[in-house]
């Protein structure tokens, strides 16, 4: 039986996490995972375990907010968390996301050049994959994005007919 790491942050955002902790991993062990749940206990705690427990596990898995995955990142790569923002920031061309980091680190402009540079160098690579995502798969696909275009206008005037 494979052996997976499940890291949780019950603080991030609404907590929503905790209360479906169960079912998630029902869905894990149904998959045939022994699973490790671990829940975050304070800032820099996910990387902790990830660099410290990861490689006893064959997969590990975390759930919270961008600063758990970017610990988490952070932990398997042996970057520093202020870069791993930074570059997965850029890579899913979150901006938001970015000058959210900005603003936490403006007290520090060695930790803020890394957030920065991590994103310079990840976001021309997240908008190329938007890109050849957008132009590439329908044609793989072989969609007809006219008579896609055609249905989706059919579909939002039916849907204003009926108020919805």
């Amino acid at each position: 039986m494979d052996r997976l790491l499940f890291i949780y942050n019950p603080t991030s955002g609404t907590g929503q996490v905790k209360g479906a902790l169960a079912p998630v991993l029902d869905v894990f062990t149904k998959a045939g995972w022994l699973t490790t749940s671990y829940p975050t206990q304070c800032k820099g705690d996910a990387a902790r375990v990830v660099r410290e427990l990861g490689p006893r596990f064959d997969r590990v898995i975390c759930a919270g907010g961008d600063g758990t995955l970017s610990e988490a990142v952070a932990g398997l790569t042996g970057l520093d968390a202020a870069m791993a923002v930074g570059l997965l920031s850029g890579a899913l061309t979150t901006t938001p996301g970015f000058a959210a980091a900005q603003d936490a680190l403006a007290f520090n402009d060695a930790l803020l050049a890394e957030v920065s540079a991590g994103y310079a160098i990840a976001y021309p690579f997240g908008v190329i994959g938007v890109v050849l995502f957008v132009q590439v798969v329908p044609k793989l696909l072989k969609a007809d994005i006219a008579r896609e275009r055609e249905l989706i206008r059919a579909l939002l005037l039916h849907m204003k007919e009926r108020g919805i």
